[in-house]
């Protein structure tokens, strides 16, 4: 199965010019089952795999019918801007 490799440059020291690497992220992400929204990302450095989908009304809204609901994308981009 063939997945979606990303990097994501960060930047978040004070005083950093912009070309100055501090962070490289490397994901792959899988699509598990489309229909139903459901993704699975590995995160290098770590060996279980973060689990994307949809819940609640979301799920609702997509008319998903997932045996497991997963934390949505939104979810985890608002856990971590809370962090």
């Amino acid at each position: 199965m063939e997945g979606f490799y990303g990097k994501v440059r960060a930047n978040i020291k004070e005083g950093c010019i912009l070309s100055d690497q501090i962070a490289l992220s490397n994901i792959t992400i899988f699509q598990k089952d489309t229909a139903n929204k459901i993704r699975e990302a590995y995160v290098e450095g770590f060996t279980e795999p973060f689990y994307f989908g949809v819940h609640g009304g979301v799920r609702d809204f997509y008319k998903a019918e997932t045996e497991i609901e997963y934390p949505s994308t939104l979810d985890h981009i608002v856990a971590a801007a809370g962090g």
